[in-house]
């Protein structure tokens, strides 16, 4: 299944598997699993030089 959302509250993200992120204009910047929580997309963020860490408690997302 494939959806479009916008901000969605943490308890809907988190009910997603996997996430196909797009950029303006269309470019892929994630495609993957999210994992409990959003673990592996916030670990794959975290990773990137410059991104700070995500603050407890807060919204992945947004």
């Amino acid at each position: 299944m494939v959806c479009t959302i916008h901000q969605p509250s943490i308890d809907i993200f988190d009910a997603f598997d996997e996430l196909f992120l797009l950029k303006r204009g269309g470019e892929e910047i994630y495609a993957g699993p999210l994992e409990h929580h959003s673990a592996h997309l916030i670990k794959y963020f975290e990773g990137i030089d410059g991104v700070s860490k995500i603050k407890y408690g807060y919204n992945q997302a947004t």
